[in-house]
């Protein structure tokens, strides 16, 4: 059975108790457990205590519960289940001298919630019935208060005892519904604390989600189950619930089971778009940057994109375009048939004509590149790009895909994109999972202004932690880039960076470069301009080129033709006798 915590004042008083919620160690217990404490102390199994002080406490009045801060006590957190309905008649589990079983009788009941300012107005308690001795241990100030209410079967929790509820009929003990009273306030702090739940308390079952998801995908093999399966079992409960649940947990399966959504579920898709694209969280701006295109060549009926028939909003046109209209999620999309410029959204386009009979319903056409969603969502991604977006790899993860979606419509904007991609890789090694794939991807395909713009960045000396990472990425451009324009802004950026990395680095990359370009047409040409042009402005690199020529000769004059060799000679002679 779960364990809990057990909730005491500084004296060792019993409070109640509590549970573990979250990965982050928050206890979710009654409000009346830490009322009129400015400190508590919580104990785990064994000998673990925490002492919290007056700031780790989050009370909810409101809603009679609390959050408490702590380093997890050695506990699991326990799933929370997000039922929108508890039924009447639901056999659970309390803890109440022992764990004891009860029997839901109701769960609208209306309550008082008595604190020490007021009395706070509860609109719906769940009603237990429960035996004499339990009863008698949901007295007022018990062990029991802020214990899980769990659901017989699956082990989530329901509710939360409460014993200083008052209700006009008693005839039991009286919890708080937790989805509920998340529900009361989507963007408070309970809402968060079970978006965290679902992600990381598995539950299964019934109450299947996230991480359960997650779990039983990573370890079940076989006849028996697929990360699909899992979906449909979960969505057909909320599947509103189950996008916000996904973006949460900001996992790669996670991404793979939106991607399954946005091609099944597109009006979902569309509505978390939606929702995500007006939240304030930089990690919901980026995702829904990511999935708003990604769903747009799946909504194949006005039904599909009914969230997008809000009242338009103009768009900022491109040079020389006509101004266009776009709904704020951003899943409208061009039809073949849109003049140039305009952006209906699939609710109105439902005067383009209908598909021949026997034939599937036209697909929308590609994402309108000027929809009100880049603008909300790249800006604040651009404002934060060292901030928590880079620093949280799930979210700098999804913000490779935008990255990756924008330069394919708009190429021109390959600066904005190669300066992303060099801030990244200052974060060192830990940047690899979420930048290695972004950059690879754009070397092997990208348009050449992108590789070229990429190609600077990789051989800019950086930081001390990019160093390992940046020569990895270089290591994949140089053999397989023939374009002598890319290869002329990599030649370029080795040049002006020579002061920042050990020479023996350099002559390598002039050397690796310099063979590569002998094997591009017009390449010679390229690598004698860019050895001897910084050498007559750098009087550093000039010099170290001739170490170069005069270190390994042969070498140096199979790459550079005798006119640059004589030239970088005498310009290094030059700077010796101003010197």
């Amino acid at each position: 059975m779960a364990e809990l915590v057990r909730i005491c004042d500084l004296a060792g008083r019993p409070r109640g108790s509590g549970f573990v919620a979250d990965d982050r160690g928050t206890v979710l217990t009654s409000h009346e457990a830490v009322d009129g404490l400015t400190r508590v102390v919580l104990h785990g199994p064994g000998e673990r205590i925490w002492l919290a002080e007056a700031e780790d406490v989050t009370p909810l009045r409101g809603l009679a519960l609390a959050l408490v801060r702590t380093d997890g006590l050695g506990l699991a957190p326990l799933p929370v289940a997000m039922r929108d309905v508890i039924v009447p008649g639901t056999y659970v589990r309390i803890s109440a001298r022992g764990w004891r079983q009860a029997r839901v009788l109701s769960a609208d009941a209306e309550a008082t919630h008595t604190a020490t300012d007021r009395f706070h107005v509860l609109p719906a308690v769940v009603e237990l019935a429960i035996g004499t001795d339990g009863r008698d241990a949901l007295r007022l100030g018990g062990e029991a208060c802020g214990g899980p209410v769990l659901d017989a079967g699956t082990g989530a929790v329901l509710a939360v005892l409460g014993t200083a509820l008052l209700a006009e009929r008693r005839s039991g003990g009286l919890a708080v519904p937790l989805h509920a009273a998340a529900a009361a306030d989507p963007r408070g702090a309970l809402a968060a604390l079970l978006e965290r739940n679902e992600a990381s308390a598995p539950g299964y079952e019934a109450d299947l989600n996230l991480a359960g998801a997650l779990e039983l995908t990573g370890t079940t093999v076989g006849a028996a189950l697929t990360p699909e399966a899992l979906l449909h079992t979960h969505r057909r409960l909320a599947v509103d619930d189950l996008t916000e649940v996904l973006v949460a947990a900001a996992h790669p399966r996670a991404d793979e089971l939106l991607a399954v959504l946005a091609e099944e579920e597109p009006s979902a898709l569309c509505r978390a778009v939606d929702r995500w694209a007006r939240d304030e969280r930089p990690g919901r701006r980026v995702a829904a940057a990511a999935y708003g295109p990604a769903t747009a060549p799946h909504v194949r009926t006005p039904g599909d994109g009914s969230s997008c028939a809000a009242p338009p909003r103009r768009c900022s046109p491109a040079p020389g375009m006509r101004p266009c209209t776009a709904a704020p999620s951003g899943c409208c999309s061009a039809t073949p048939r849109s003049a140039p410029g305009t952006c209906p959204t699939p609710s109105s386009a439902s005067a383009t004509p209908s598909a021949a009979p026997g034939r599937p319903p036209p697909r929308w056409s590609r994402p309108c590149p000027y929809c009100p969603i880049r603008t909300r969502c790249s800006t604040p991604l651009r404002a934060r790009a060292d901030g928590e977006v880079l620093s949280t790899p799930a979210l700098a993860r999804r913000a490779g895909d935008l990255v990756r979606d924008h330069l394919a419509d708009r190429p021109e904007d390959a600066a904005h994109a190669a300066a992303f991609v060099d801030r990244r890789l200052d974060h060192g090694p830990a940047a690899g999972p979420a930048v290695r794939p972004l950059v690879l991807d754009l070397l092997r395909s990208g348009p050449v202004a992108v590789r070229a713009a990429l190609a600077a960045v990789l051989a800019a000396p950086g930081g001390d932690p990019a160093h390992t990472l940046r020569g990895e990425l270089a290591d994949v451009l140089l053999p397989e880039e023939a374009d002598p324009r890319v290869l002329d802004a990599f030649l370029a950026a080795v040049a002006a960076g020579a002061a920042g990395r050990p020479e023996a680095r350099t002559r390598e990359l002039l050397r690796r470069i310099g063979r590569r370009l002998l094997r591009v047409p017009g390449g010679p040409a390229v690598f004698e301009h860019r050895t001897v042009e910084p050498a007559r402005t750098d009087p550093a690199f000039g010099a170290l080129v001739a170490r170069w020529l005069a270190d390994a000769a042969v070498e140096a004059s199979a790459l550079l033709g005798p006119g640059a060799r004589r030239t970088v000679e005498t310009l290094s002679r030059a700077a010796w006798d101003v010197t």
